[in-house]
């Protein structure tokens, strides 16, 4: 029934992102939607995709020695966790910093207090603690 409902009679569908999206193209997506593209950040997306696709290049060069060579290993990691911050509403610095006040929050809420993160800033018993 609900297959039958929004998918074919309304043609709903839900957007699954990505796991993981660098900032820059998070940030290139919005503005481009928007029109608001400036030079700087053209270039700057453009020096992104460079870099991924001689990352990716790099790998796969790798890739097929470790397949030929027996004493030639390659290894790869995913060291990028996804947050569940939209990216594109907060600075980078921003996110790191909210990051960073996430344990103190919770040992807080442990001691039995409200507390919370509006942007940067920790909030205890509504009083601000940390910017």
């Amino acid at each position: 029934m609900y297959r039958t409902t929004f998918c074919e009679e309304f043609n709903y569908s839900f957007h699954i992102t990505k796991k993981d999206q660098f900032q820059t193209c998070a940030v290139y997506r919005n503005k481009q939607i928007a029109g608001e593209l400036t030079t700087n950040l053209k270039i700057a997306f453009e020096y992104h995709i460079k870099r991924k696709n001689r990352a990716r290049d790099e790998k796969k060069l790798d890739k097929s020695r470790a397949k030929q060579d027996k004493s030639y290993h390659v290894a790869t990691f995913d060291l990028e966790t996804a947050l569940p911050v939209p990216c594109s509403l907060f600075p980078p610095e921003v996110v790191a910093k909210r990051r960073k006040l996430l344990p103190e929050m919770k040992e807080e809420r442990e001691k039995g207090k409200r507390s919370w993160i509006a942007y940067a800033t920790l909030y205890v018993d509504r009083r601000p603690v940390r910017d």
